[in-house]
This record gives C-alpha cells, sequence and structure tokens, in this order.
C-alpha cells in the first residue's frame, strides 16, 4: 500500500516512525536529514508540498492513502485544497483545533482526526467506564428501517441517536428525520444496550448474505476437482445451504460423500440429462429463497447465456451464476460501476460477497463518474469497514472494456463480479473472459 505523509511536528514524527515504507514530503530540510537516518526503509522526499513536481515524484497517482498532519491548522486546510486536483482515494487529516472540525467537514467526518477529542473521549471512558457506550450501525436495503422516521426506532430510554451520516453529511439526529438505506447512524448507550434491540438494530450477528442457497451442477472429474471445491467455499462462508444437482444419482451421492466432513449442510437434486443447466433454473429447488448457481465455465454454457440475458429461460430467483475456475479464497475481488443501474445494483452484490468471504474489493468506474457515486462509494466503504474489508475505486480514464480486460487476465484478482445486464463489455469480449481468464467470473443479475 502507498502511503504518502505530509506534515511536521511530534505528530507527523509519531506517524512516520509508525509507518513502515510510507513516503514522507517535507519542506525541512533538517526533518528530511534526521528521518533519513531514523527511518532507511521510508522515502523521504524534500520538497514543498504544495508543488505538483513533488507530488509526482511521490506517486501521487498510486497513492492509497494522504495523510496531512501538520502543527498549524490553516496549513492542514490549504493543502488539503491543493491535492483535491489530484484526487487520492483517502485523504486523512489531523488537527489540533477541535472547533476548526467544521471547517473540515467537507473532507467526510471520518477523515478529520483531532488527537484532543479522541484523548477526551479516553478519559471518560477509563474515568467513568459504565457511563456510555458509543456504538453505530448501518442502514442496509433490506432493514425495515428504511422509509421509517427516526422517532419509530423505539429506542429504549438509557438509548440515544448521536447523528446520522448520510454521505458526507452529518444529519442532526431530528426525530421527523426519514431513514434511507446507507444511512450510518450512531448511538450513544447508557450502560448496556438490551439484547432484543441489540438483535433488531444489529441482525443475530450474521453478515449480510448475498443469496441463500449455492447450487452446484455437477458432472465429470473437473467439477469434483474444480467446482465442487469452490461452490463448497462459496456456500461455507456465506453461511448458505449447498444444493449438488447432477443427472447421475451416483456422481451426486459421491459429491455429497466427500462434504460429509465439512460444515457445510447438503442437499442433492436429479435434473434431467437433456440439459441440465436449462432443467435447472426450471426446478423447484430454487422457488425458495435466491440462489447462486456454481457451474464451469463451458460452450454449453455460453450458449444458454443468450437465453438468460433474453429472459426467455426462467430467471427469477437466481441472483448469480459463478463461473469456476478452482481458484479460491477470494483475497481480491473486481467489479466495475458504469452508470447503468444494473451496475450499482451489482455493487451491493459485490460488497456482500466481499464481506462474508472477507476480500478486498476493488471497483473500476469512468473518470469522469467518480463524482457522480461520490455518496454510494462511501457508503460501501463504511459497510466494509463495519466489517473490516477495504473497499477501493480505481477510476479509468481510457477505454473501460479495455481496462477491465487486462485486470482479469492480470492474476492480480481472484474473482470478477459483473452485472450480466451490464453493456459496458461486449458479449463476445465477455463468452472470452468467462472461458480464458484465469480467475472466477460471477454474472449477476438484478
Amino acid at each position: 500500500m502507498r502511503i504518502i505523509l505530509l506534515g511536521s511536528g511530534k505528530i507527523a514524527e509519531f506517524l512516520a516512525r509508525s509507518m513502515p515504507n510510507i513516503i514522507i514530503i517535507s519542506s525541512d530540510s533538517d526533518v528530511v536529514n534526521d528521518l533519513k537516518s531514523l527511518l532507511p526503509e521510508s522515502q523521504i522526499i524534500y520538497g514543498k508540498c504544495d508543488d505538483e513536481e513533488t507530488f509526482q515524484q511521490a506517486g501521487i497517482q498510486d497513492a492509497e492513502v494522504v495523510i496531512i498532519a501538520f502543527e498549524d491548522d490553516d496549513e492542514n486546510l490549504r493543502i488539503a485544497n491543493f491535492i483535491e486536483q489530484f484526487a487520492p482515494k483517502k485523504v486523512l487529516i489531523v488537527i489540533n483545533d477541535p472547533s476548526r472540525i467544521l471547517a473540515f467537514q467537507k473532507y467526510g467526518v471520518e477523515s478529520v482526526i483531532c488527537p484532543l477529542v479522541e484523548t477526551m473521549k479516553r478519559i471518560e471512558n477509563l474515568v467513568y467506564p459504565q457511563s456510555q457506550r458509543v456504538s453505530e450501525f448501518i442502514v442496509l436495503e433490506e432493514s425495515e428501517l428504511v422509509g421509517r422516521k427516526l422517532m419509530d426506532m423505539d429506542l429504549p430510554a438509557n438509548t440515544s441517536v448521536i447523528g446520522v451520516l448520510r454521505g458526507h453529511h452529518l444529519l442532526a439526529a431530528e426525530k421527523d428525520l426519514v431513514l434511507q438505506k446507507g444511512d450510518h447512524i450512531i448511538l450513544c448507550t447508557l450502560g448496556v444496550l438490551p439484547a432484543v434491540m441489540e438483535e433488531k438494530l444489529f441482525g443475530k450477528g450474521r453478515k449480510p448474505n448475498p443469496f441463500a442457497k449455492v447450487v452446484t451442477i455437477i458432472e465429470d472429474k473437473y467439477d469434483f476437482s474444480s467446482v465442487l471445491p469452490e461452490a463448497s467455499y462459496l456456500a461455507h462462508y456465506t453461511g448458505s445451504e449447498l444444493v449438488v444437482a447432477s443427472t447421475d444419482q451416483k456422481i451426486a451421492q459421491t459429491a455429497t460423500d466427500g462434504l460429509k466432513d465439512s460444515d457445510t449442510s447438503c442437499t442433492t437434486i436429479i435434473l434431467e440429462k437433456f440439459n441440465a443447466i436449462r432443467s435447472f433454473l426450471h426446478d423447484s429447488v430454487i422457488l425458495k429463497g435466491e440462489a447462486c448457481l456454481a457451474i464451469q465455465p463451458s460452450d454449453v454454457f455460453i450458449r444458454e447465456l443468450k437465453r438468460l440475458t433474453s429472459n426467455r429461460i426462467s430467471f427469477s430467483t437466481v441472483r448469480a451464476i459463478l463461473l469456476c475456475k478452482g481458484l479460491f479464497p477470494y483475497r481480491k475481488i473486481l467489479t466495475l460501476f458504469d452508470g447503468s443501474m444494473e451496475s450499482e445494483k451489482c455493487l451491493d452484490f459485490s460488497i456482500r460477497v466481499a464481506i462474508n468471504l472477507n476480500s478486498g474489493l476493488h471497483i473500476i468506474l469512468p473518470f469522469d463518474m467518480r463524482h457522480e457515486i461520490e455518496d454510494k462509494l462511501l457508503y460501501l466503504k463504511r459497510l466494509g469497514r463495519r466489517y473490516g474489508v477495504e473497499v477501493n475505486e480505481e477510476p479509468v480514464e481510457g477505454n473501460l472494456m479495455i481496462e477491465i480486460v487486462s485486470r482479469v487476465r492480470s492474476g492480480e484478482f481472484d474473482l470478477f463480479v459483473y452485472a450480466i445486464d451490464s453493456r459496458a463489455i461486449k458479449k463476445d469480449i465477455l463468452n472470452r473472459i468467462i472461458t480464458e481468464a484465469p480467475i472466477s467470473v460471477m454474472l449477476v443479475k438484478r
């Protein structure tokens, strides 16, 4: 991860010492000389923090995080405004005066850190350990709170809402505030939150699942070595039921026998021999709960793909189709946003997959659309952070399709998630990705 630190004083020095391989920019020659001797593994650059050439030398275009930590808050604000032109993925600003927090609000509540405020919170918790507890949760799409007013949350007397983060804005906790999908609600509780309320707000400890079942079609030896293990992995980590489907009773039994030692619950179904995929899509096994179909990327599937996209085959309860390559776990997941409603829905699906599989999520999008979905990206990052998943957006200035094909073929990622109704990739190119890409592909239906 490329991290660039801009700043001076004790806080900047402490950050530089505690973060290995960091890139430091300073206009103080004495500071540069001292840091070079103390931190030989770090890249120390002598130059002005408002100079474009200096930032290019530091590789600002590839930076994951830029930290601004000057002793003067006016300087922090000036430099923060200057580096906006480079559109870094994440900016963290360390300020000294709590009264200046509002001046930095445009950069997002989570991007501004005040050590004095954090110290005060720490002291309060030590002096009054049972006095208050701050917690947070995000309103998901299926939450019963969507469309309801804040007053309808029916919180216990010892709990109150501090505020609601919506995009880059911190909304006051007004009773008539109507909650929306993606709202980040911050609560303060005196003592312990009642178990019933905790379950209502946070669920039963389960992560937001992308589907209820994983159904895998097993037909030959390749399926045993590639498709079945990958489908079992997906079902296990999403907490989904695994269904083994086959046109051969013996093959189905062999597959289930091999899964007896796993923790994944498994059932079997027998399909009609003439066309397993088509037979499955009409089978009653998927009528209850949305399913992910896991199969090998064969020529048979390519022939059915046109029928799937044109809805000539029943597709109502199939949420996704996983084309298995036998490569897992999924450490890094790649998806894209092309401006369509289908691709936006795919983002919601992709973050759920990433959360359940503890994978990093990387989103490719056109450079000129990065501000169009700024709030959406912020929601995805907050939701990811809630479950320890890193979300990165990667704007592309050139041809989006060429960039996607390049990334898919690079071997850097383990899974490519794509909205089947999206038109960002031509059908012939998508077919080649499905059959030739070295990674698994998951096609998502809106």
